[in-house]
């Protein structure tokens, strides 16, 4: 995830926890415990579109597209100053590491995503 990008050695104040969940091909996947940074972050109300709306509003279009994301939420950067919030660490003496793209988990990280 350093050498991708995705993650950057912090220096920040904020710290929330880790475990590892097992995946179905065997691999672990990283989770991140951010409830107490989200007990922070003000919730946005929104609402997802009922599909059939998604449909009438396509009506009559020439053209489509289709976007399927591997990873969706790390191909949006979190832009501004907040990386300093999504900060985790690995264990004493492994260091502190920032997201520098937003995640599922994070309050805020689905409206980039609705229709």
């Amino acid at each position: 995830m350093l050498s991708h990008g995705i993650i950057r050695k912090s220096a920040s104040n904020f710290h929330s926890t880790i475990t590892f969940a097992n995946k179905k091909d065997g691999g672990k996947r990283l989770c991140v415990d951010f409830r107490q940074v989200n007990e922070h972050i003000l919730r946005e109300q929104y609402q997802l579109p009922l599909i059939e709306e998604l449909v009438d509003r396509m009506d009559g279009s020439l053209y489509y597209s289709e976007n399927r994301l591997s990873s969706a939420y790390w191909q949006v950067p979190i832009i501004g100053n907040d990386k300093y919030k999504k900060v985790f660490s690995v264990g004493p003496g492994w260091g502190i590491y920032e997201f520098n793209v937003i995640l599922f988990g994070i309050n805020k990280a689905g409206p980039p995503f609705k229709g």
